[in-house]
């Protein structure tokens, strides 16, 4: 744990994923490919952990077909991913106490579930994330204070190597 960086990227996957469509997730986030997607720098971020977990994958269109692999990846969220993640973060925060290093959460899809779910059952471990960014989140997302959306959505890549930039420097509060 000495050799982690801050801020600490965790980078939580969705639901119809393959394994390697997770680790490739992972990779792009830390901008270690050269991918047409949204990637960030190396150097904008300390370190990069993708957690993994059991889903299902299809590869169709056909709504009847994915609603049965939603249902599979829900029911393997609950039963596996949830408490994984749960156990995962006590670890990691519980062996970063020493030490000032934040954790940003990155989840995509079903993985803003599993995300959620998981600071329900643990709050305690929300003192321990600075941030969580959602991408195509597949809950509803509201500021239960203020009733206000709480969902923050980038269209520019640009943008979020900018937010990011600046979330790692601890000079922007926009997410």
């Amino acid at each position: 744990m000495n050799s982690l960086v801050d801020p600490v990227l965790i980078v939580v996957h969705g639901f119809n994923a393959r394994e390697q469509d997770a680790f490739d997730l992972t990779a792009q986030a830390a901008g270690l490919t050269g991918e047409n997607t949204v990637s960030c720098p190396v150097w904008l971020w300390g370190t990069v952990i993708g957690y993994d977990w059991p889903t299902d994958y299809v590869n169709t269109l056909n709504p009847h077909t994915l609603l049965g692999t939603y249902r599979h990846d829900l029911i393997q969220a609950n039963a596996n991913a949830v408490p994984g993640f749960s156990s995962f973060l006590c670890k990691l925060t519980s062996s970063l106490a020493s030490r000032e290093l934040r954790i940003v959460v990155f989840a995509h899809s079903m993985g803003n579930y599993v995300a959620t779910r998981t600071l329900i059952q643990n709050p305690a471990l929300a003192r321990s994330i600075s941030h969580i960014v959602s991408f195509a989140p597949d809950i509803l997302q509201t500021d239960p204070e203020t009733g206000r959306n709480a969902n923050s959505h980038y269209s520019n890549p640009g943008e979020l190597v900018h937010l990011l930039g600046a979330v790692r420097h601890g000079v922007d509060d926009r997410i």
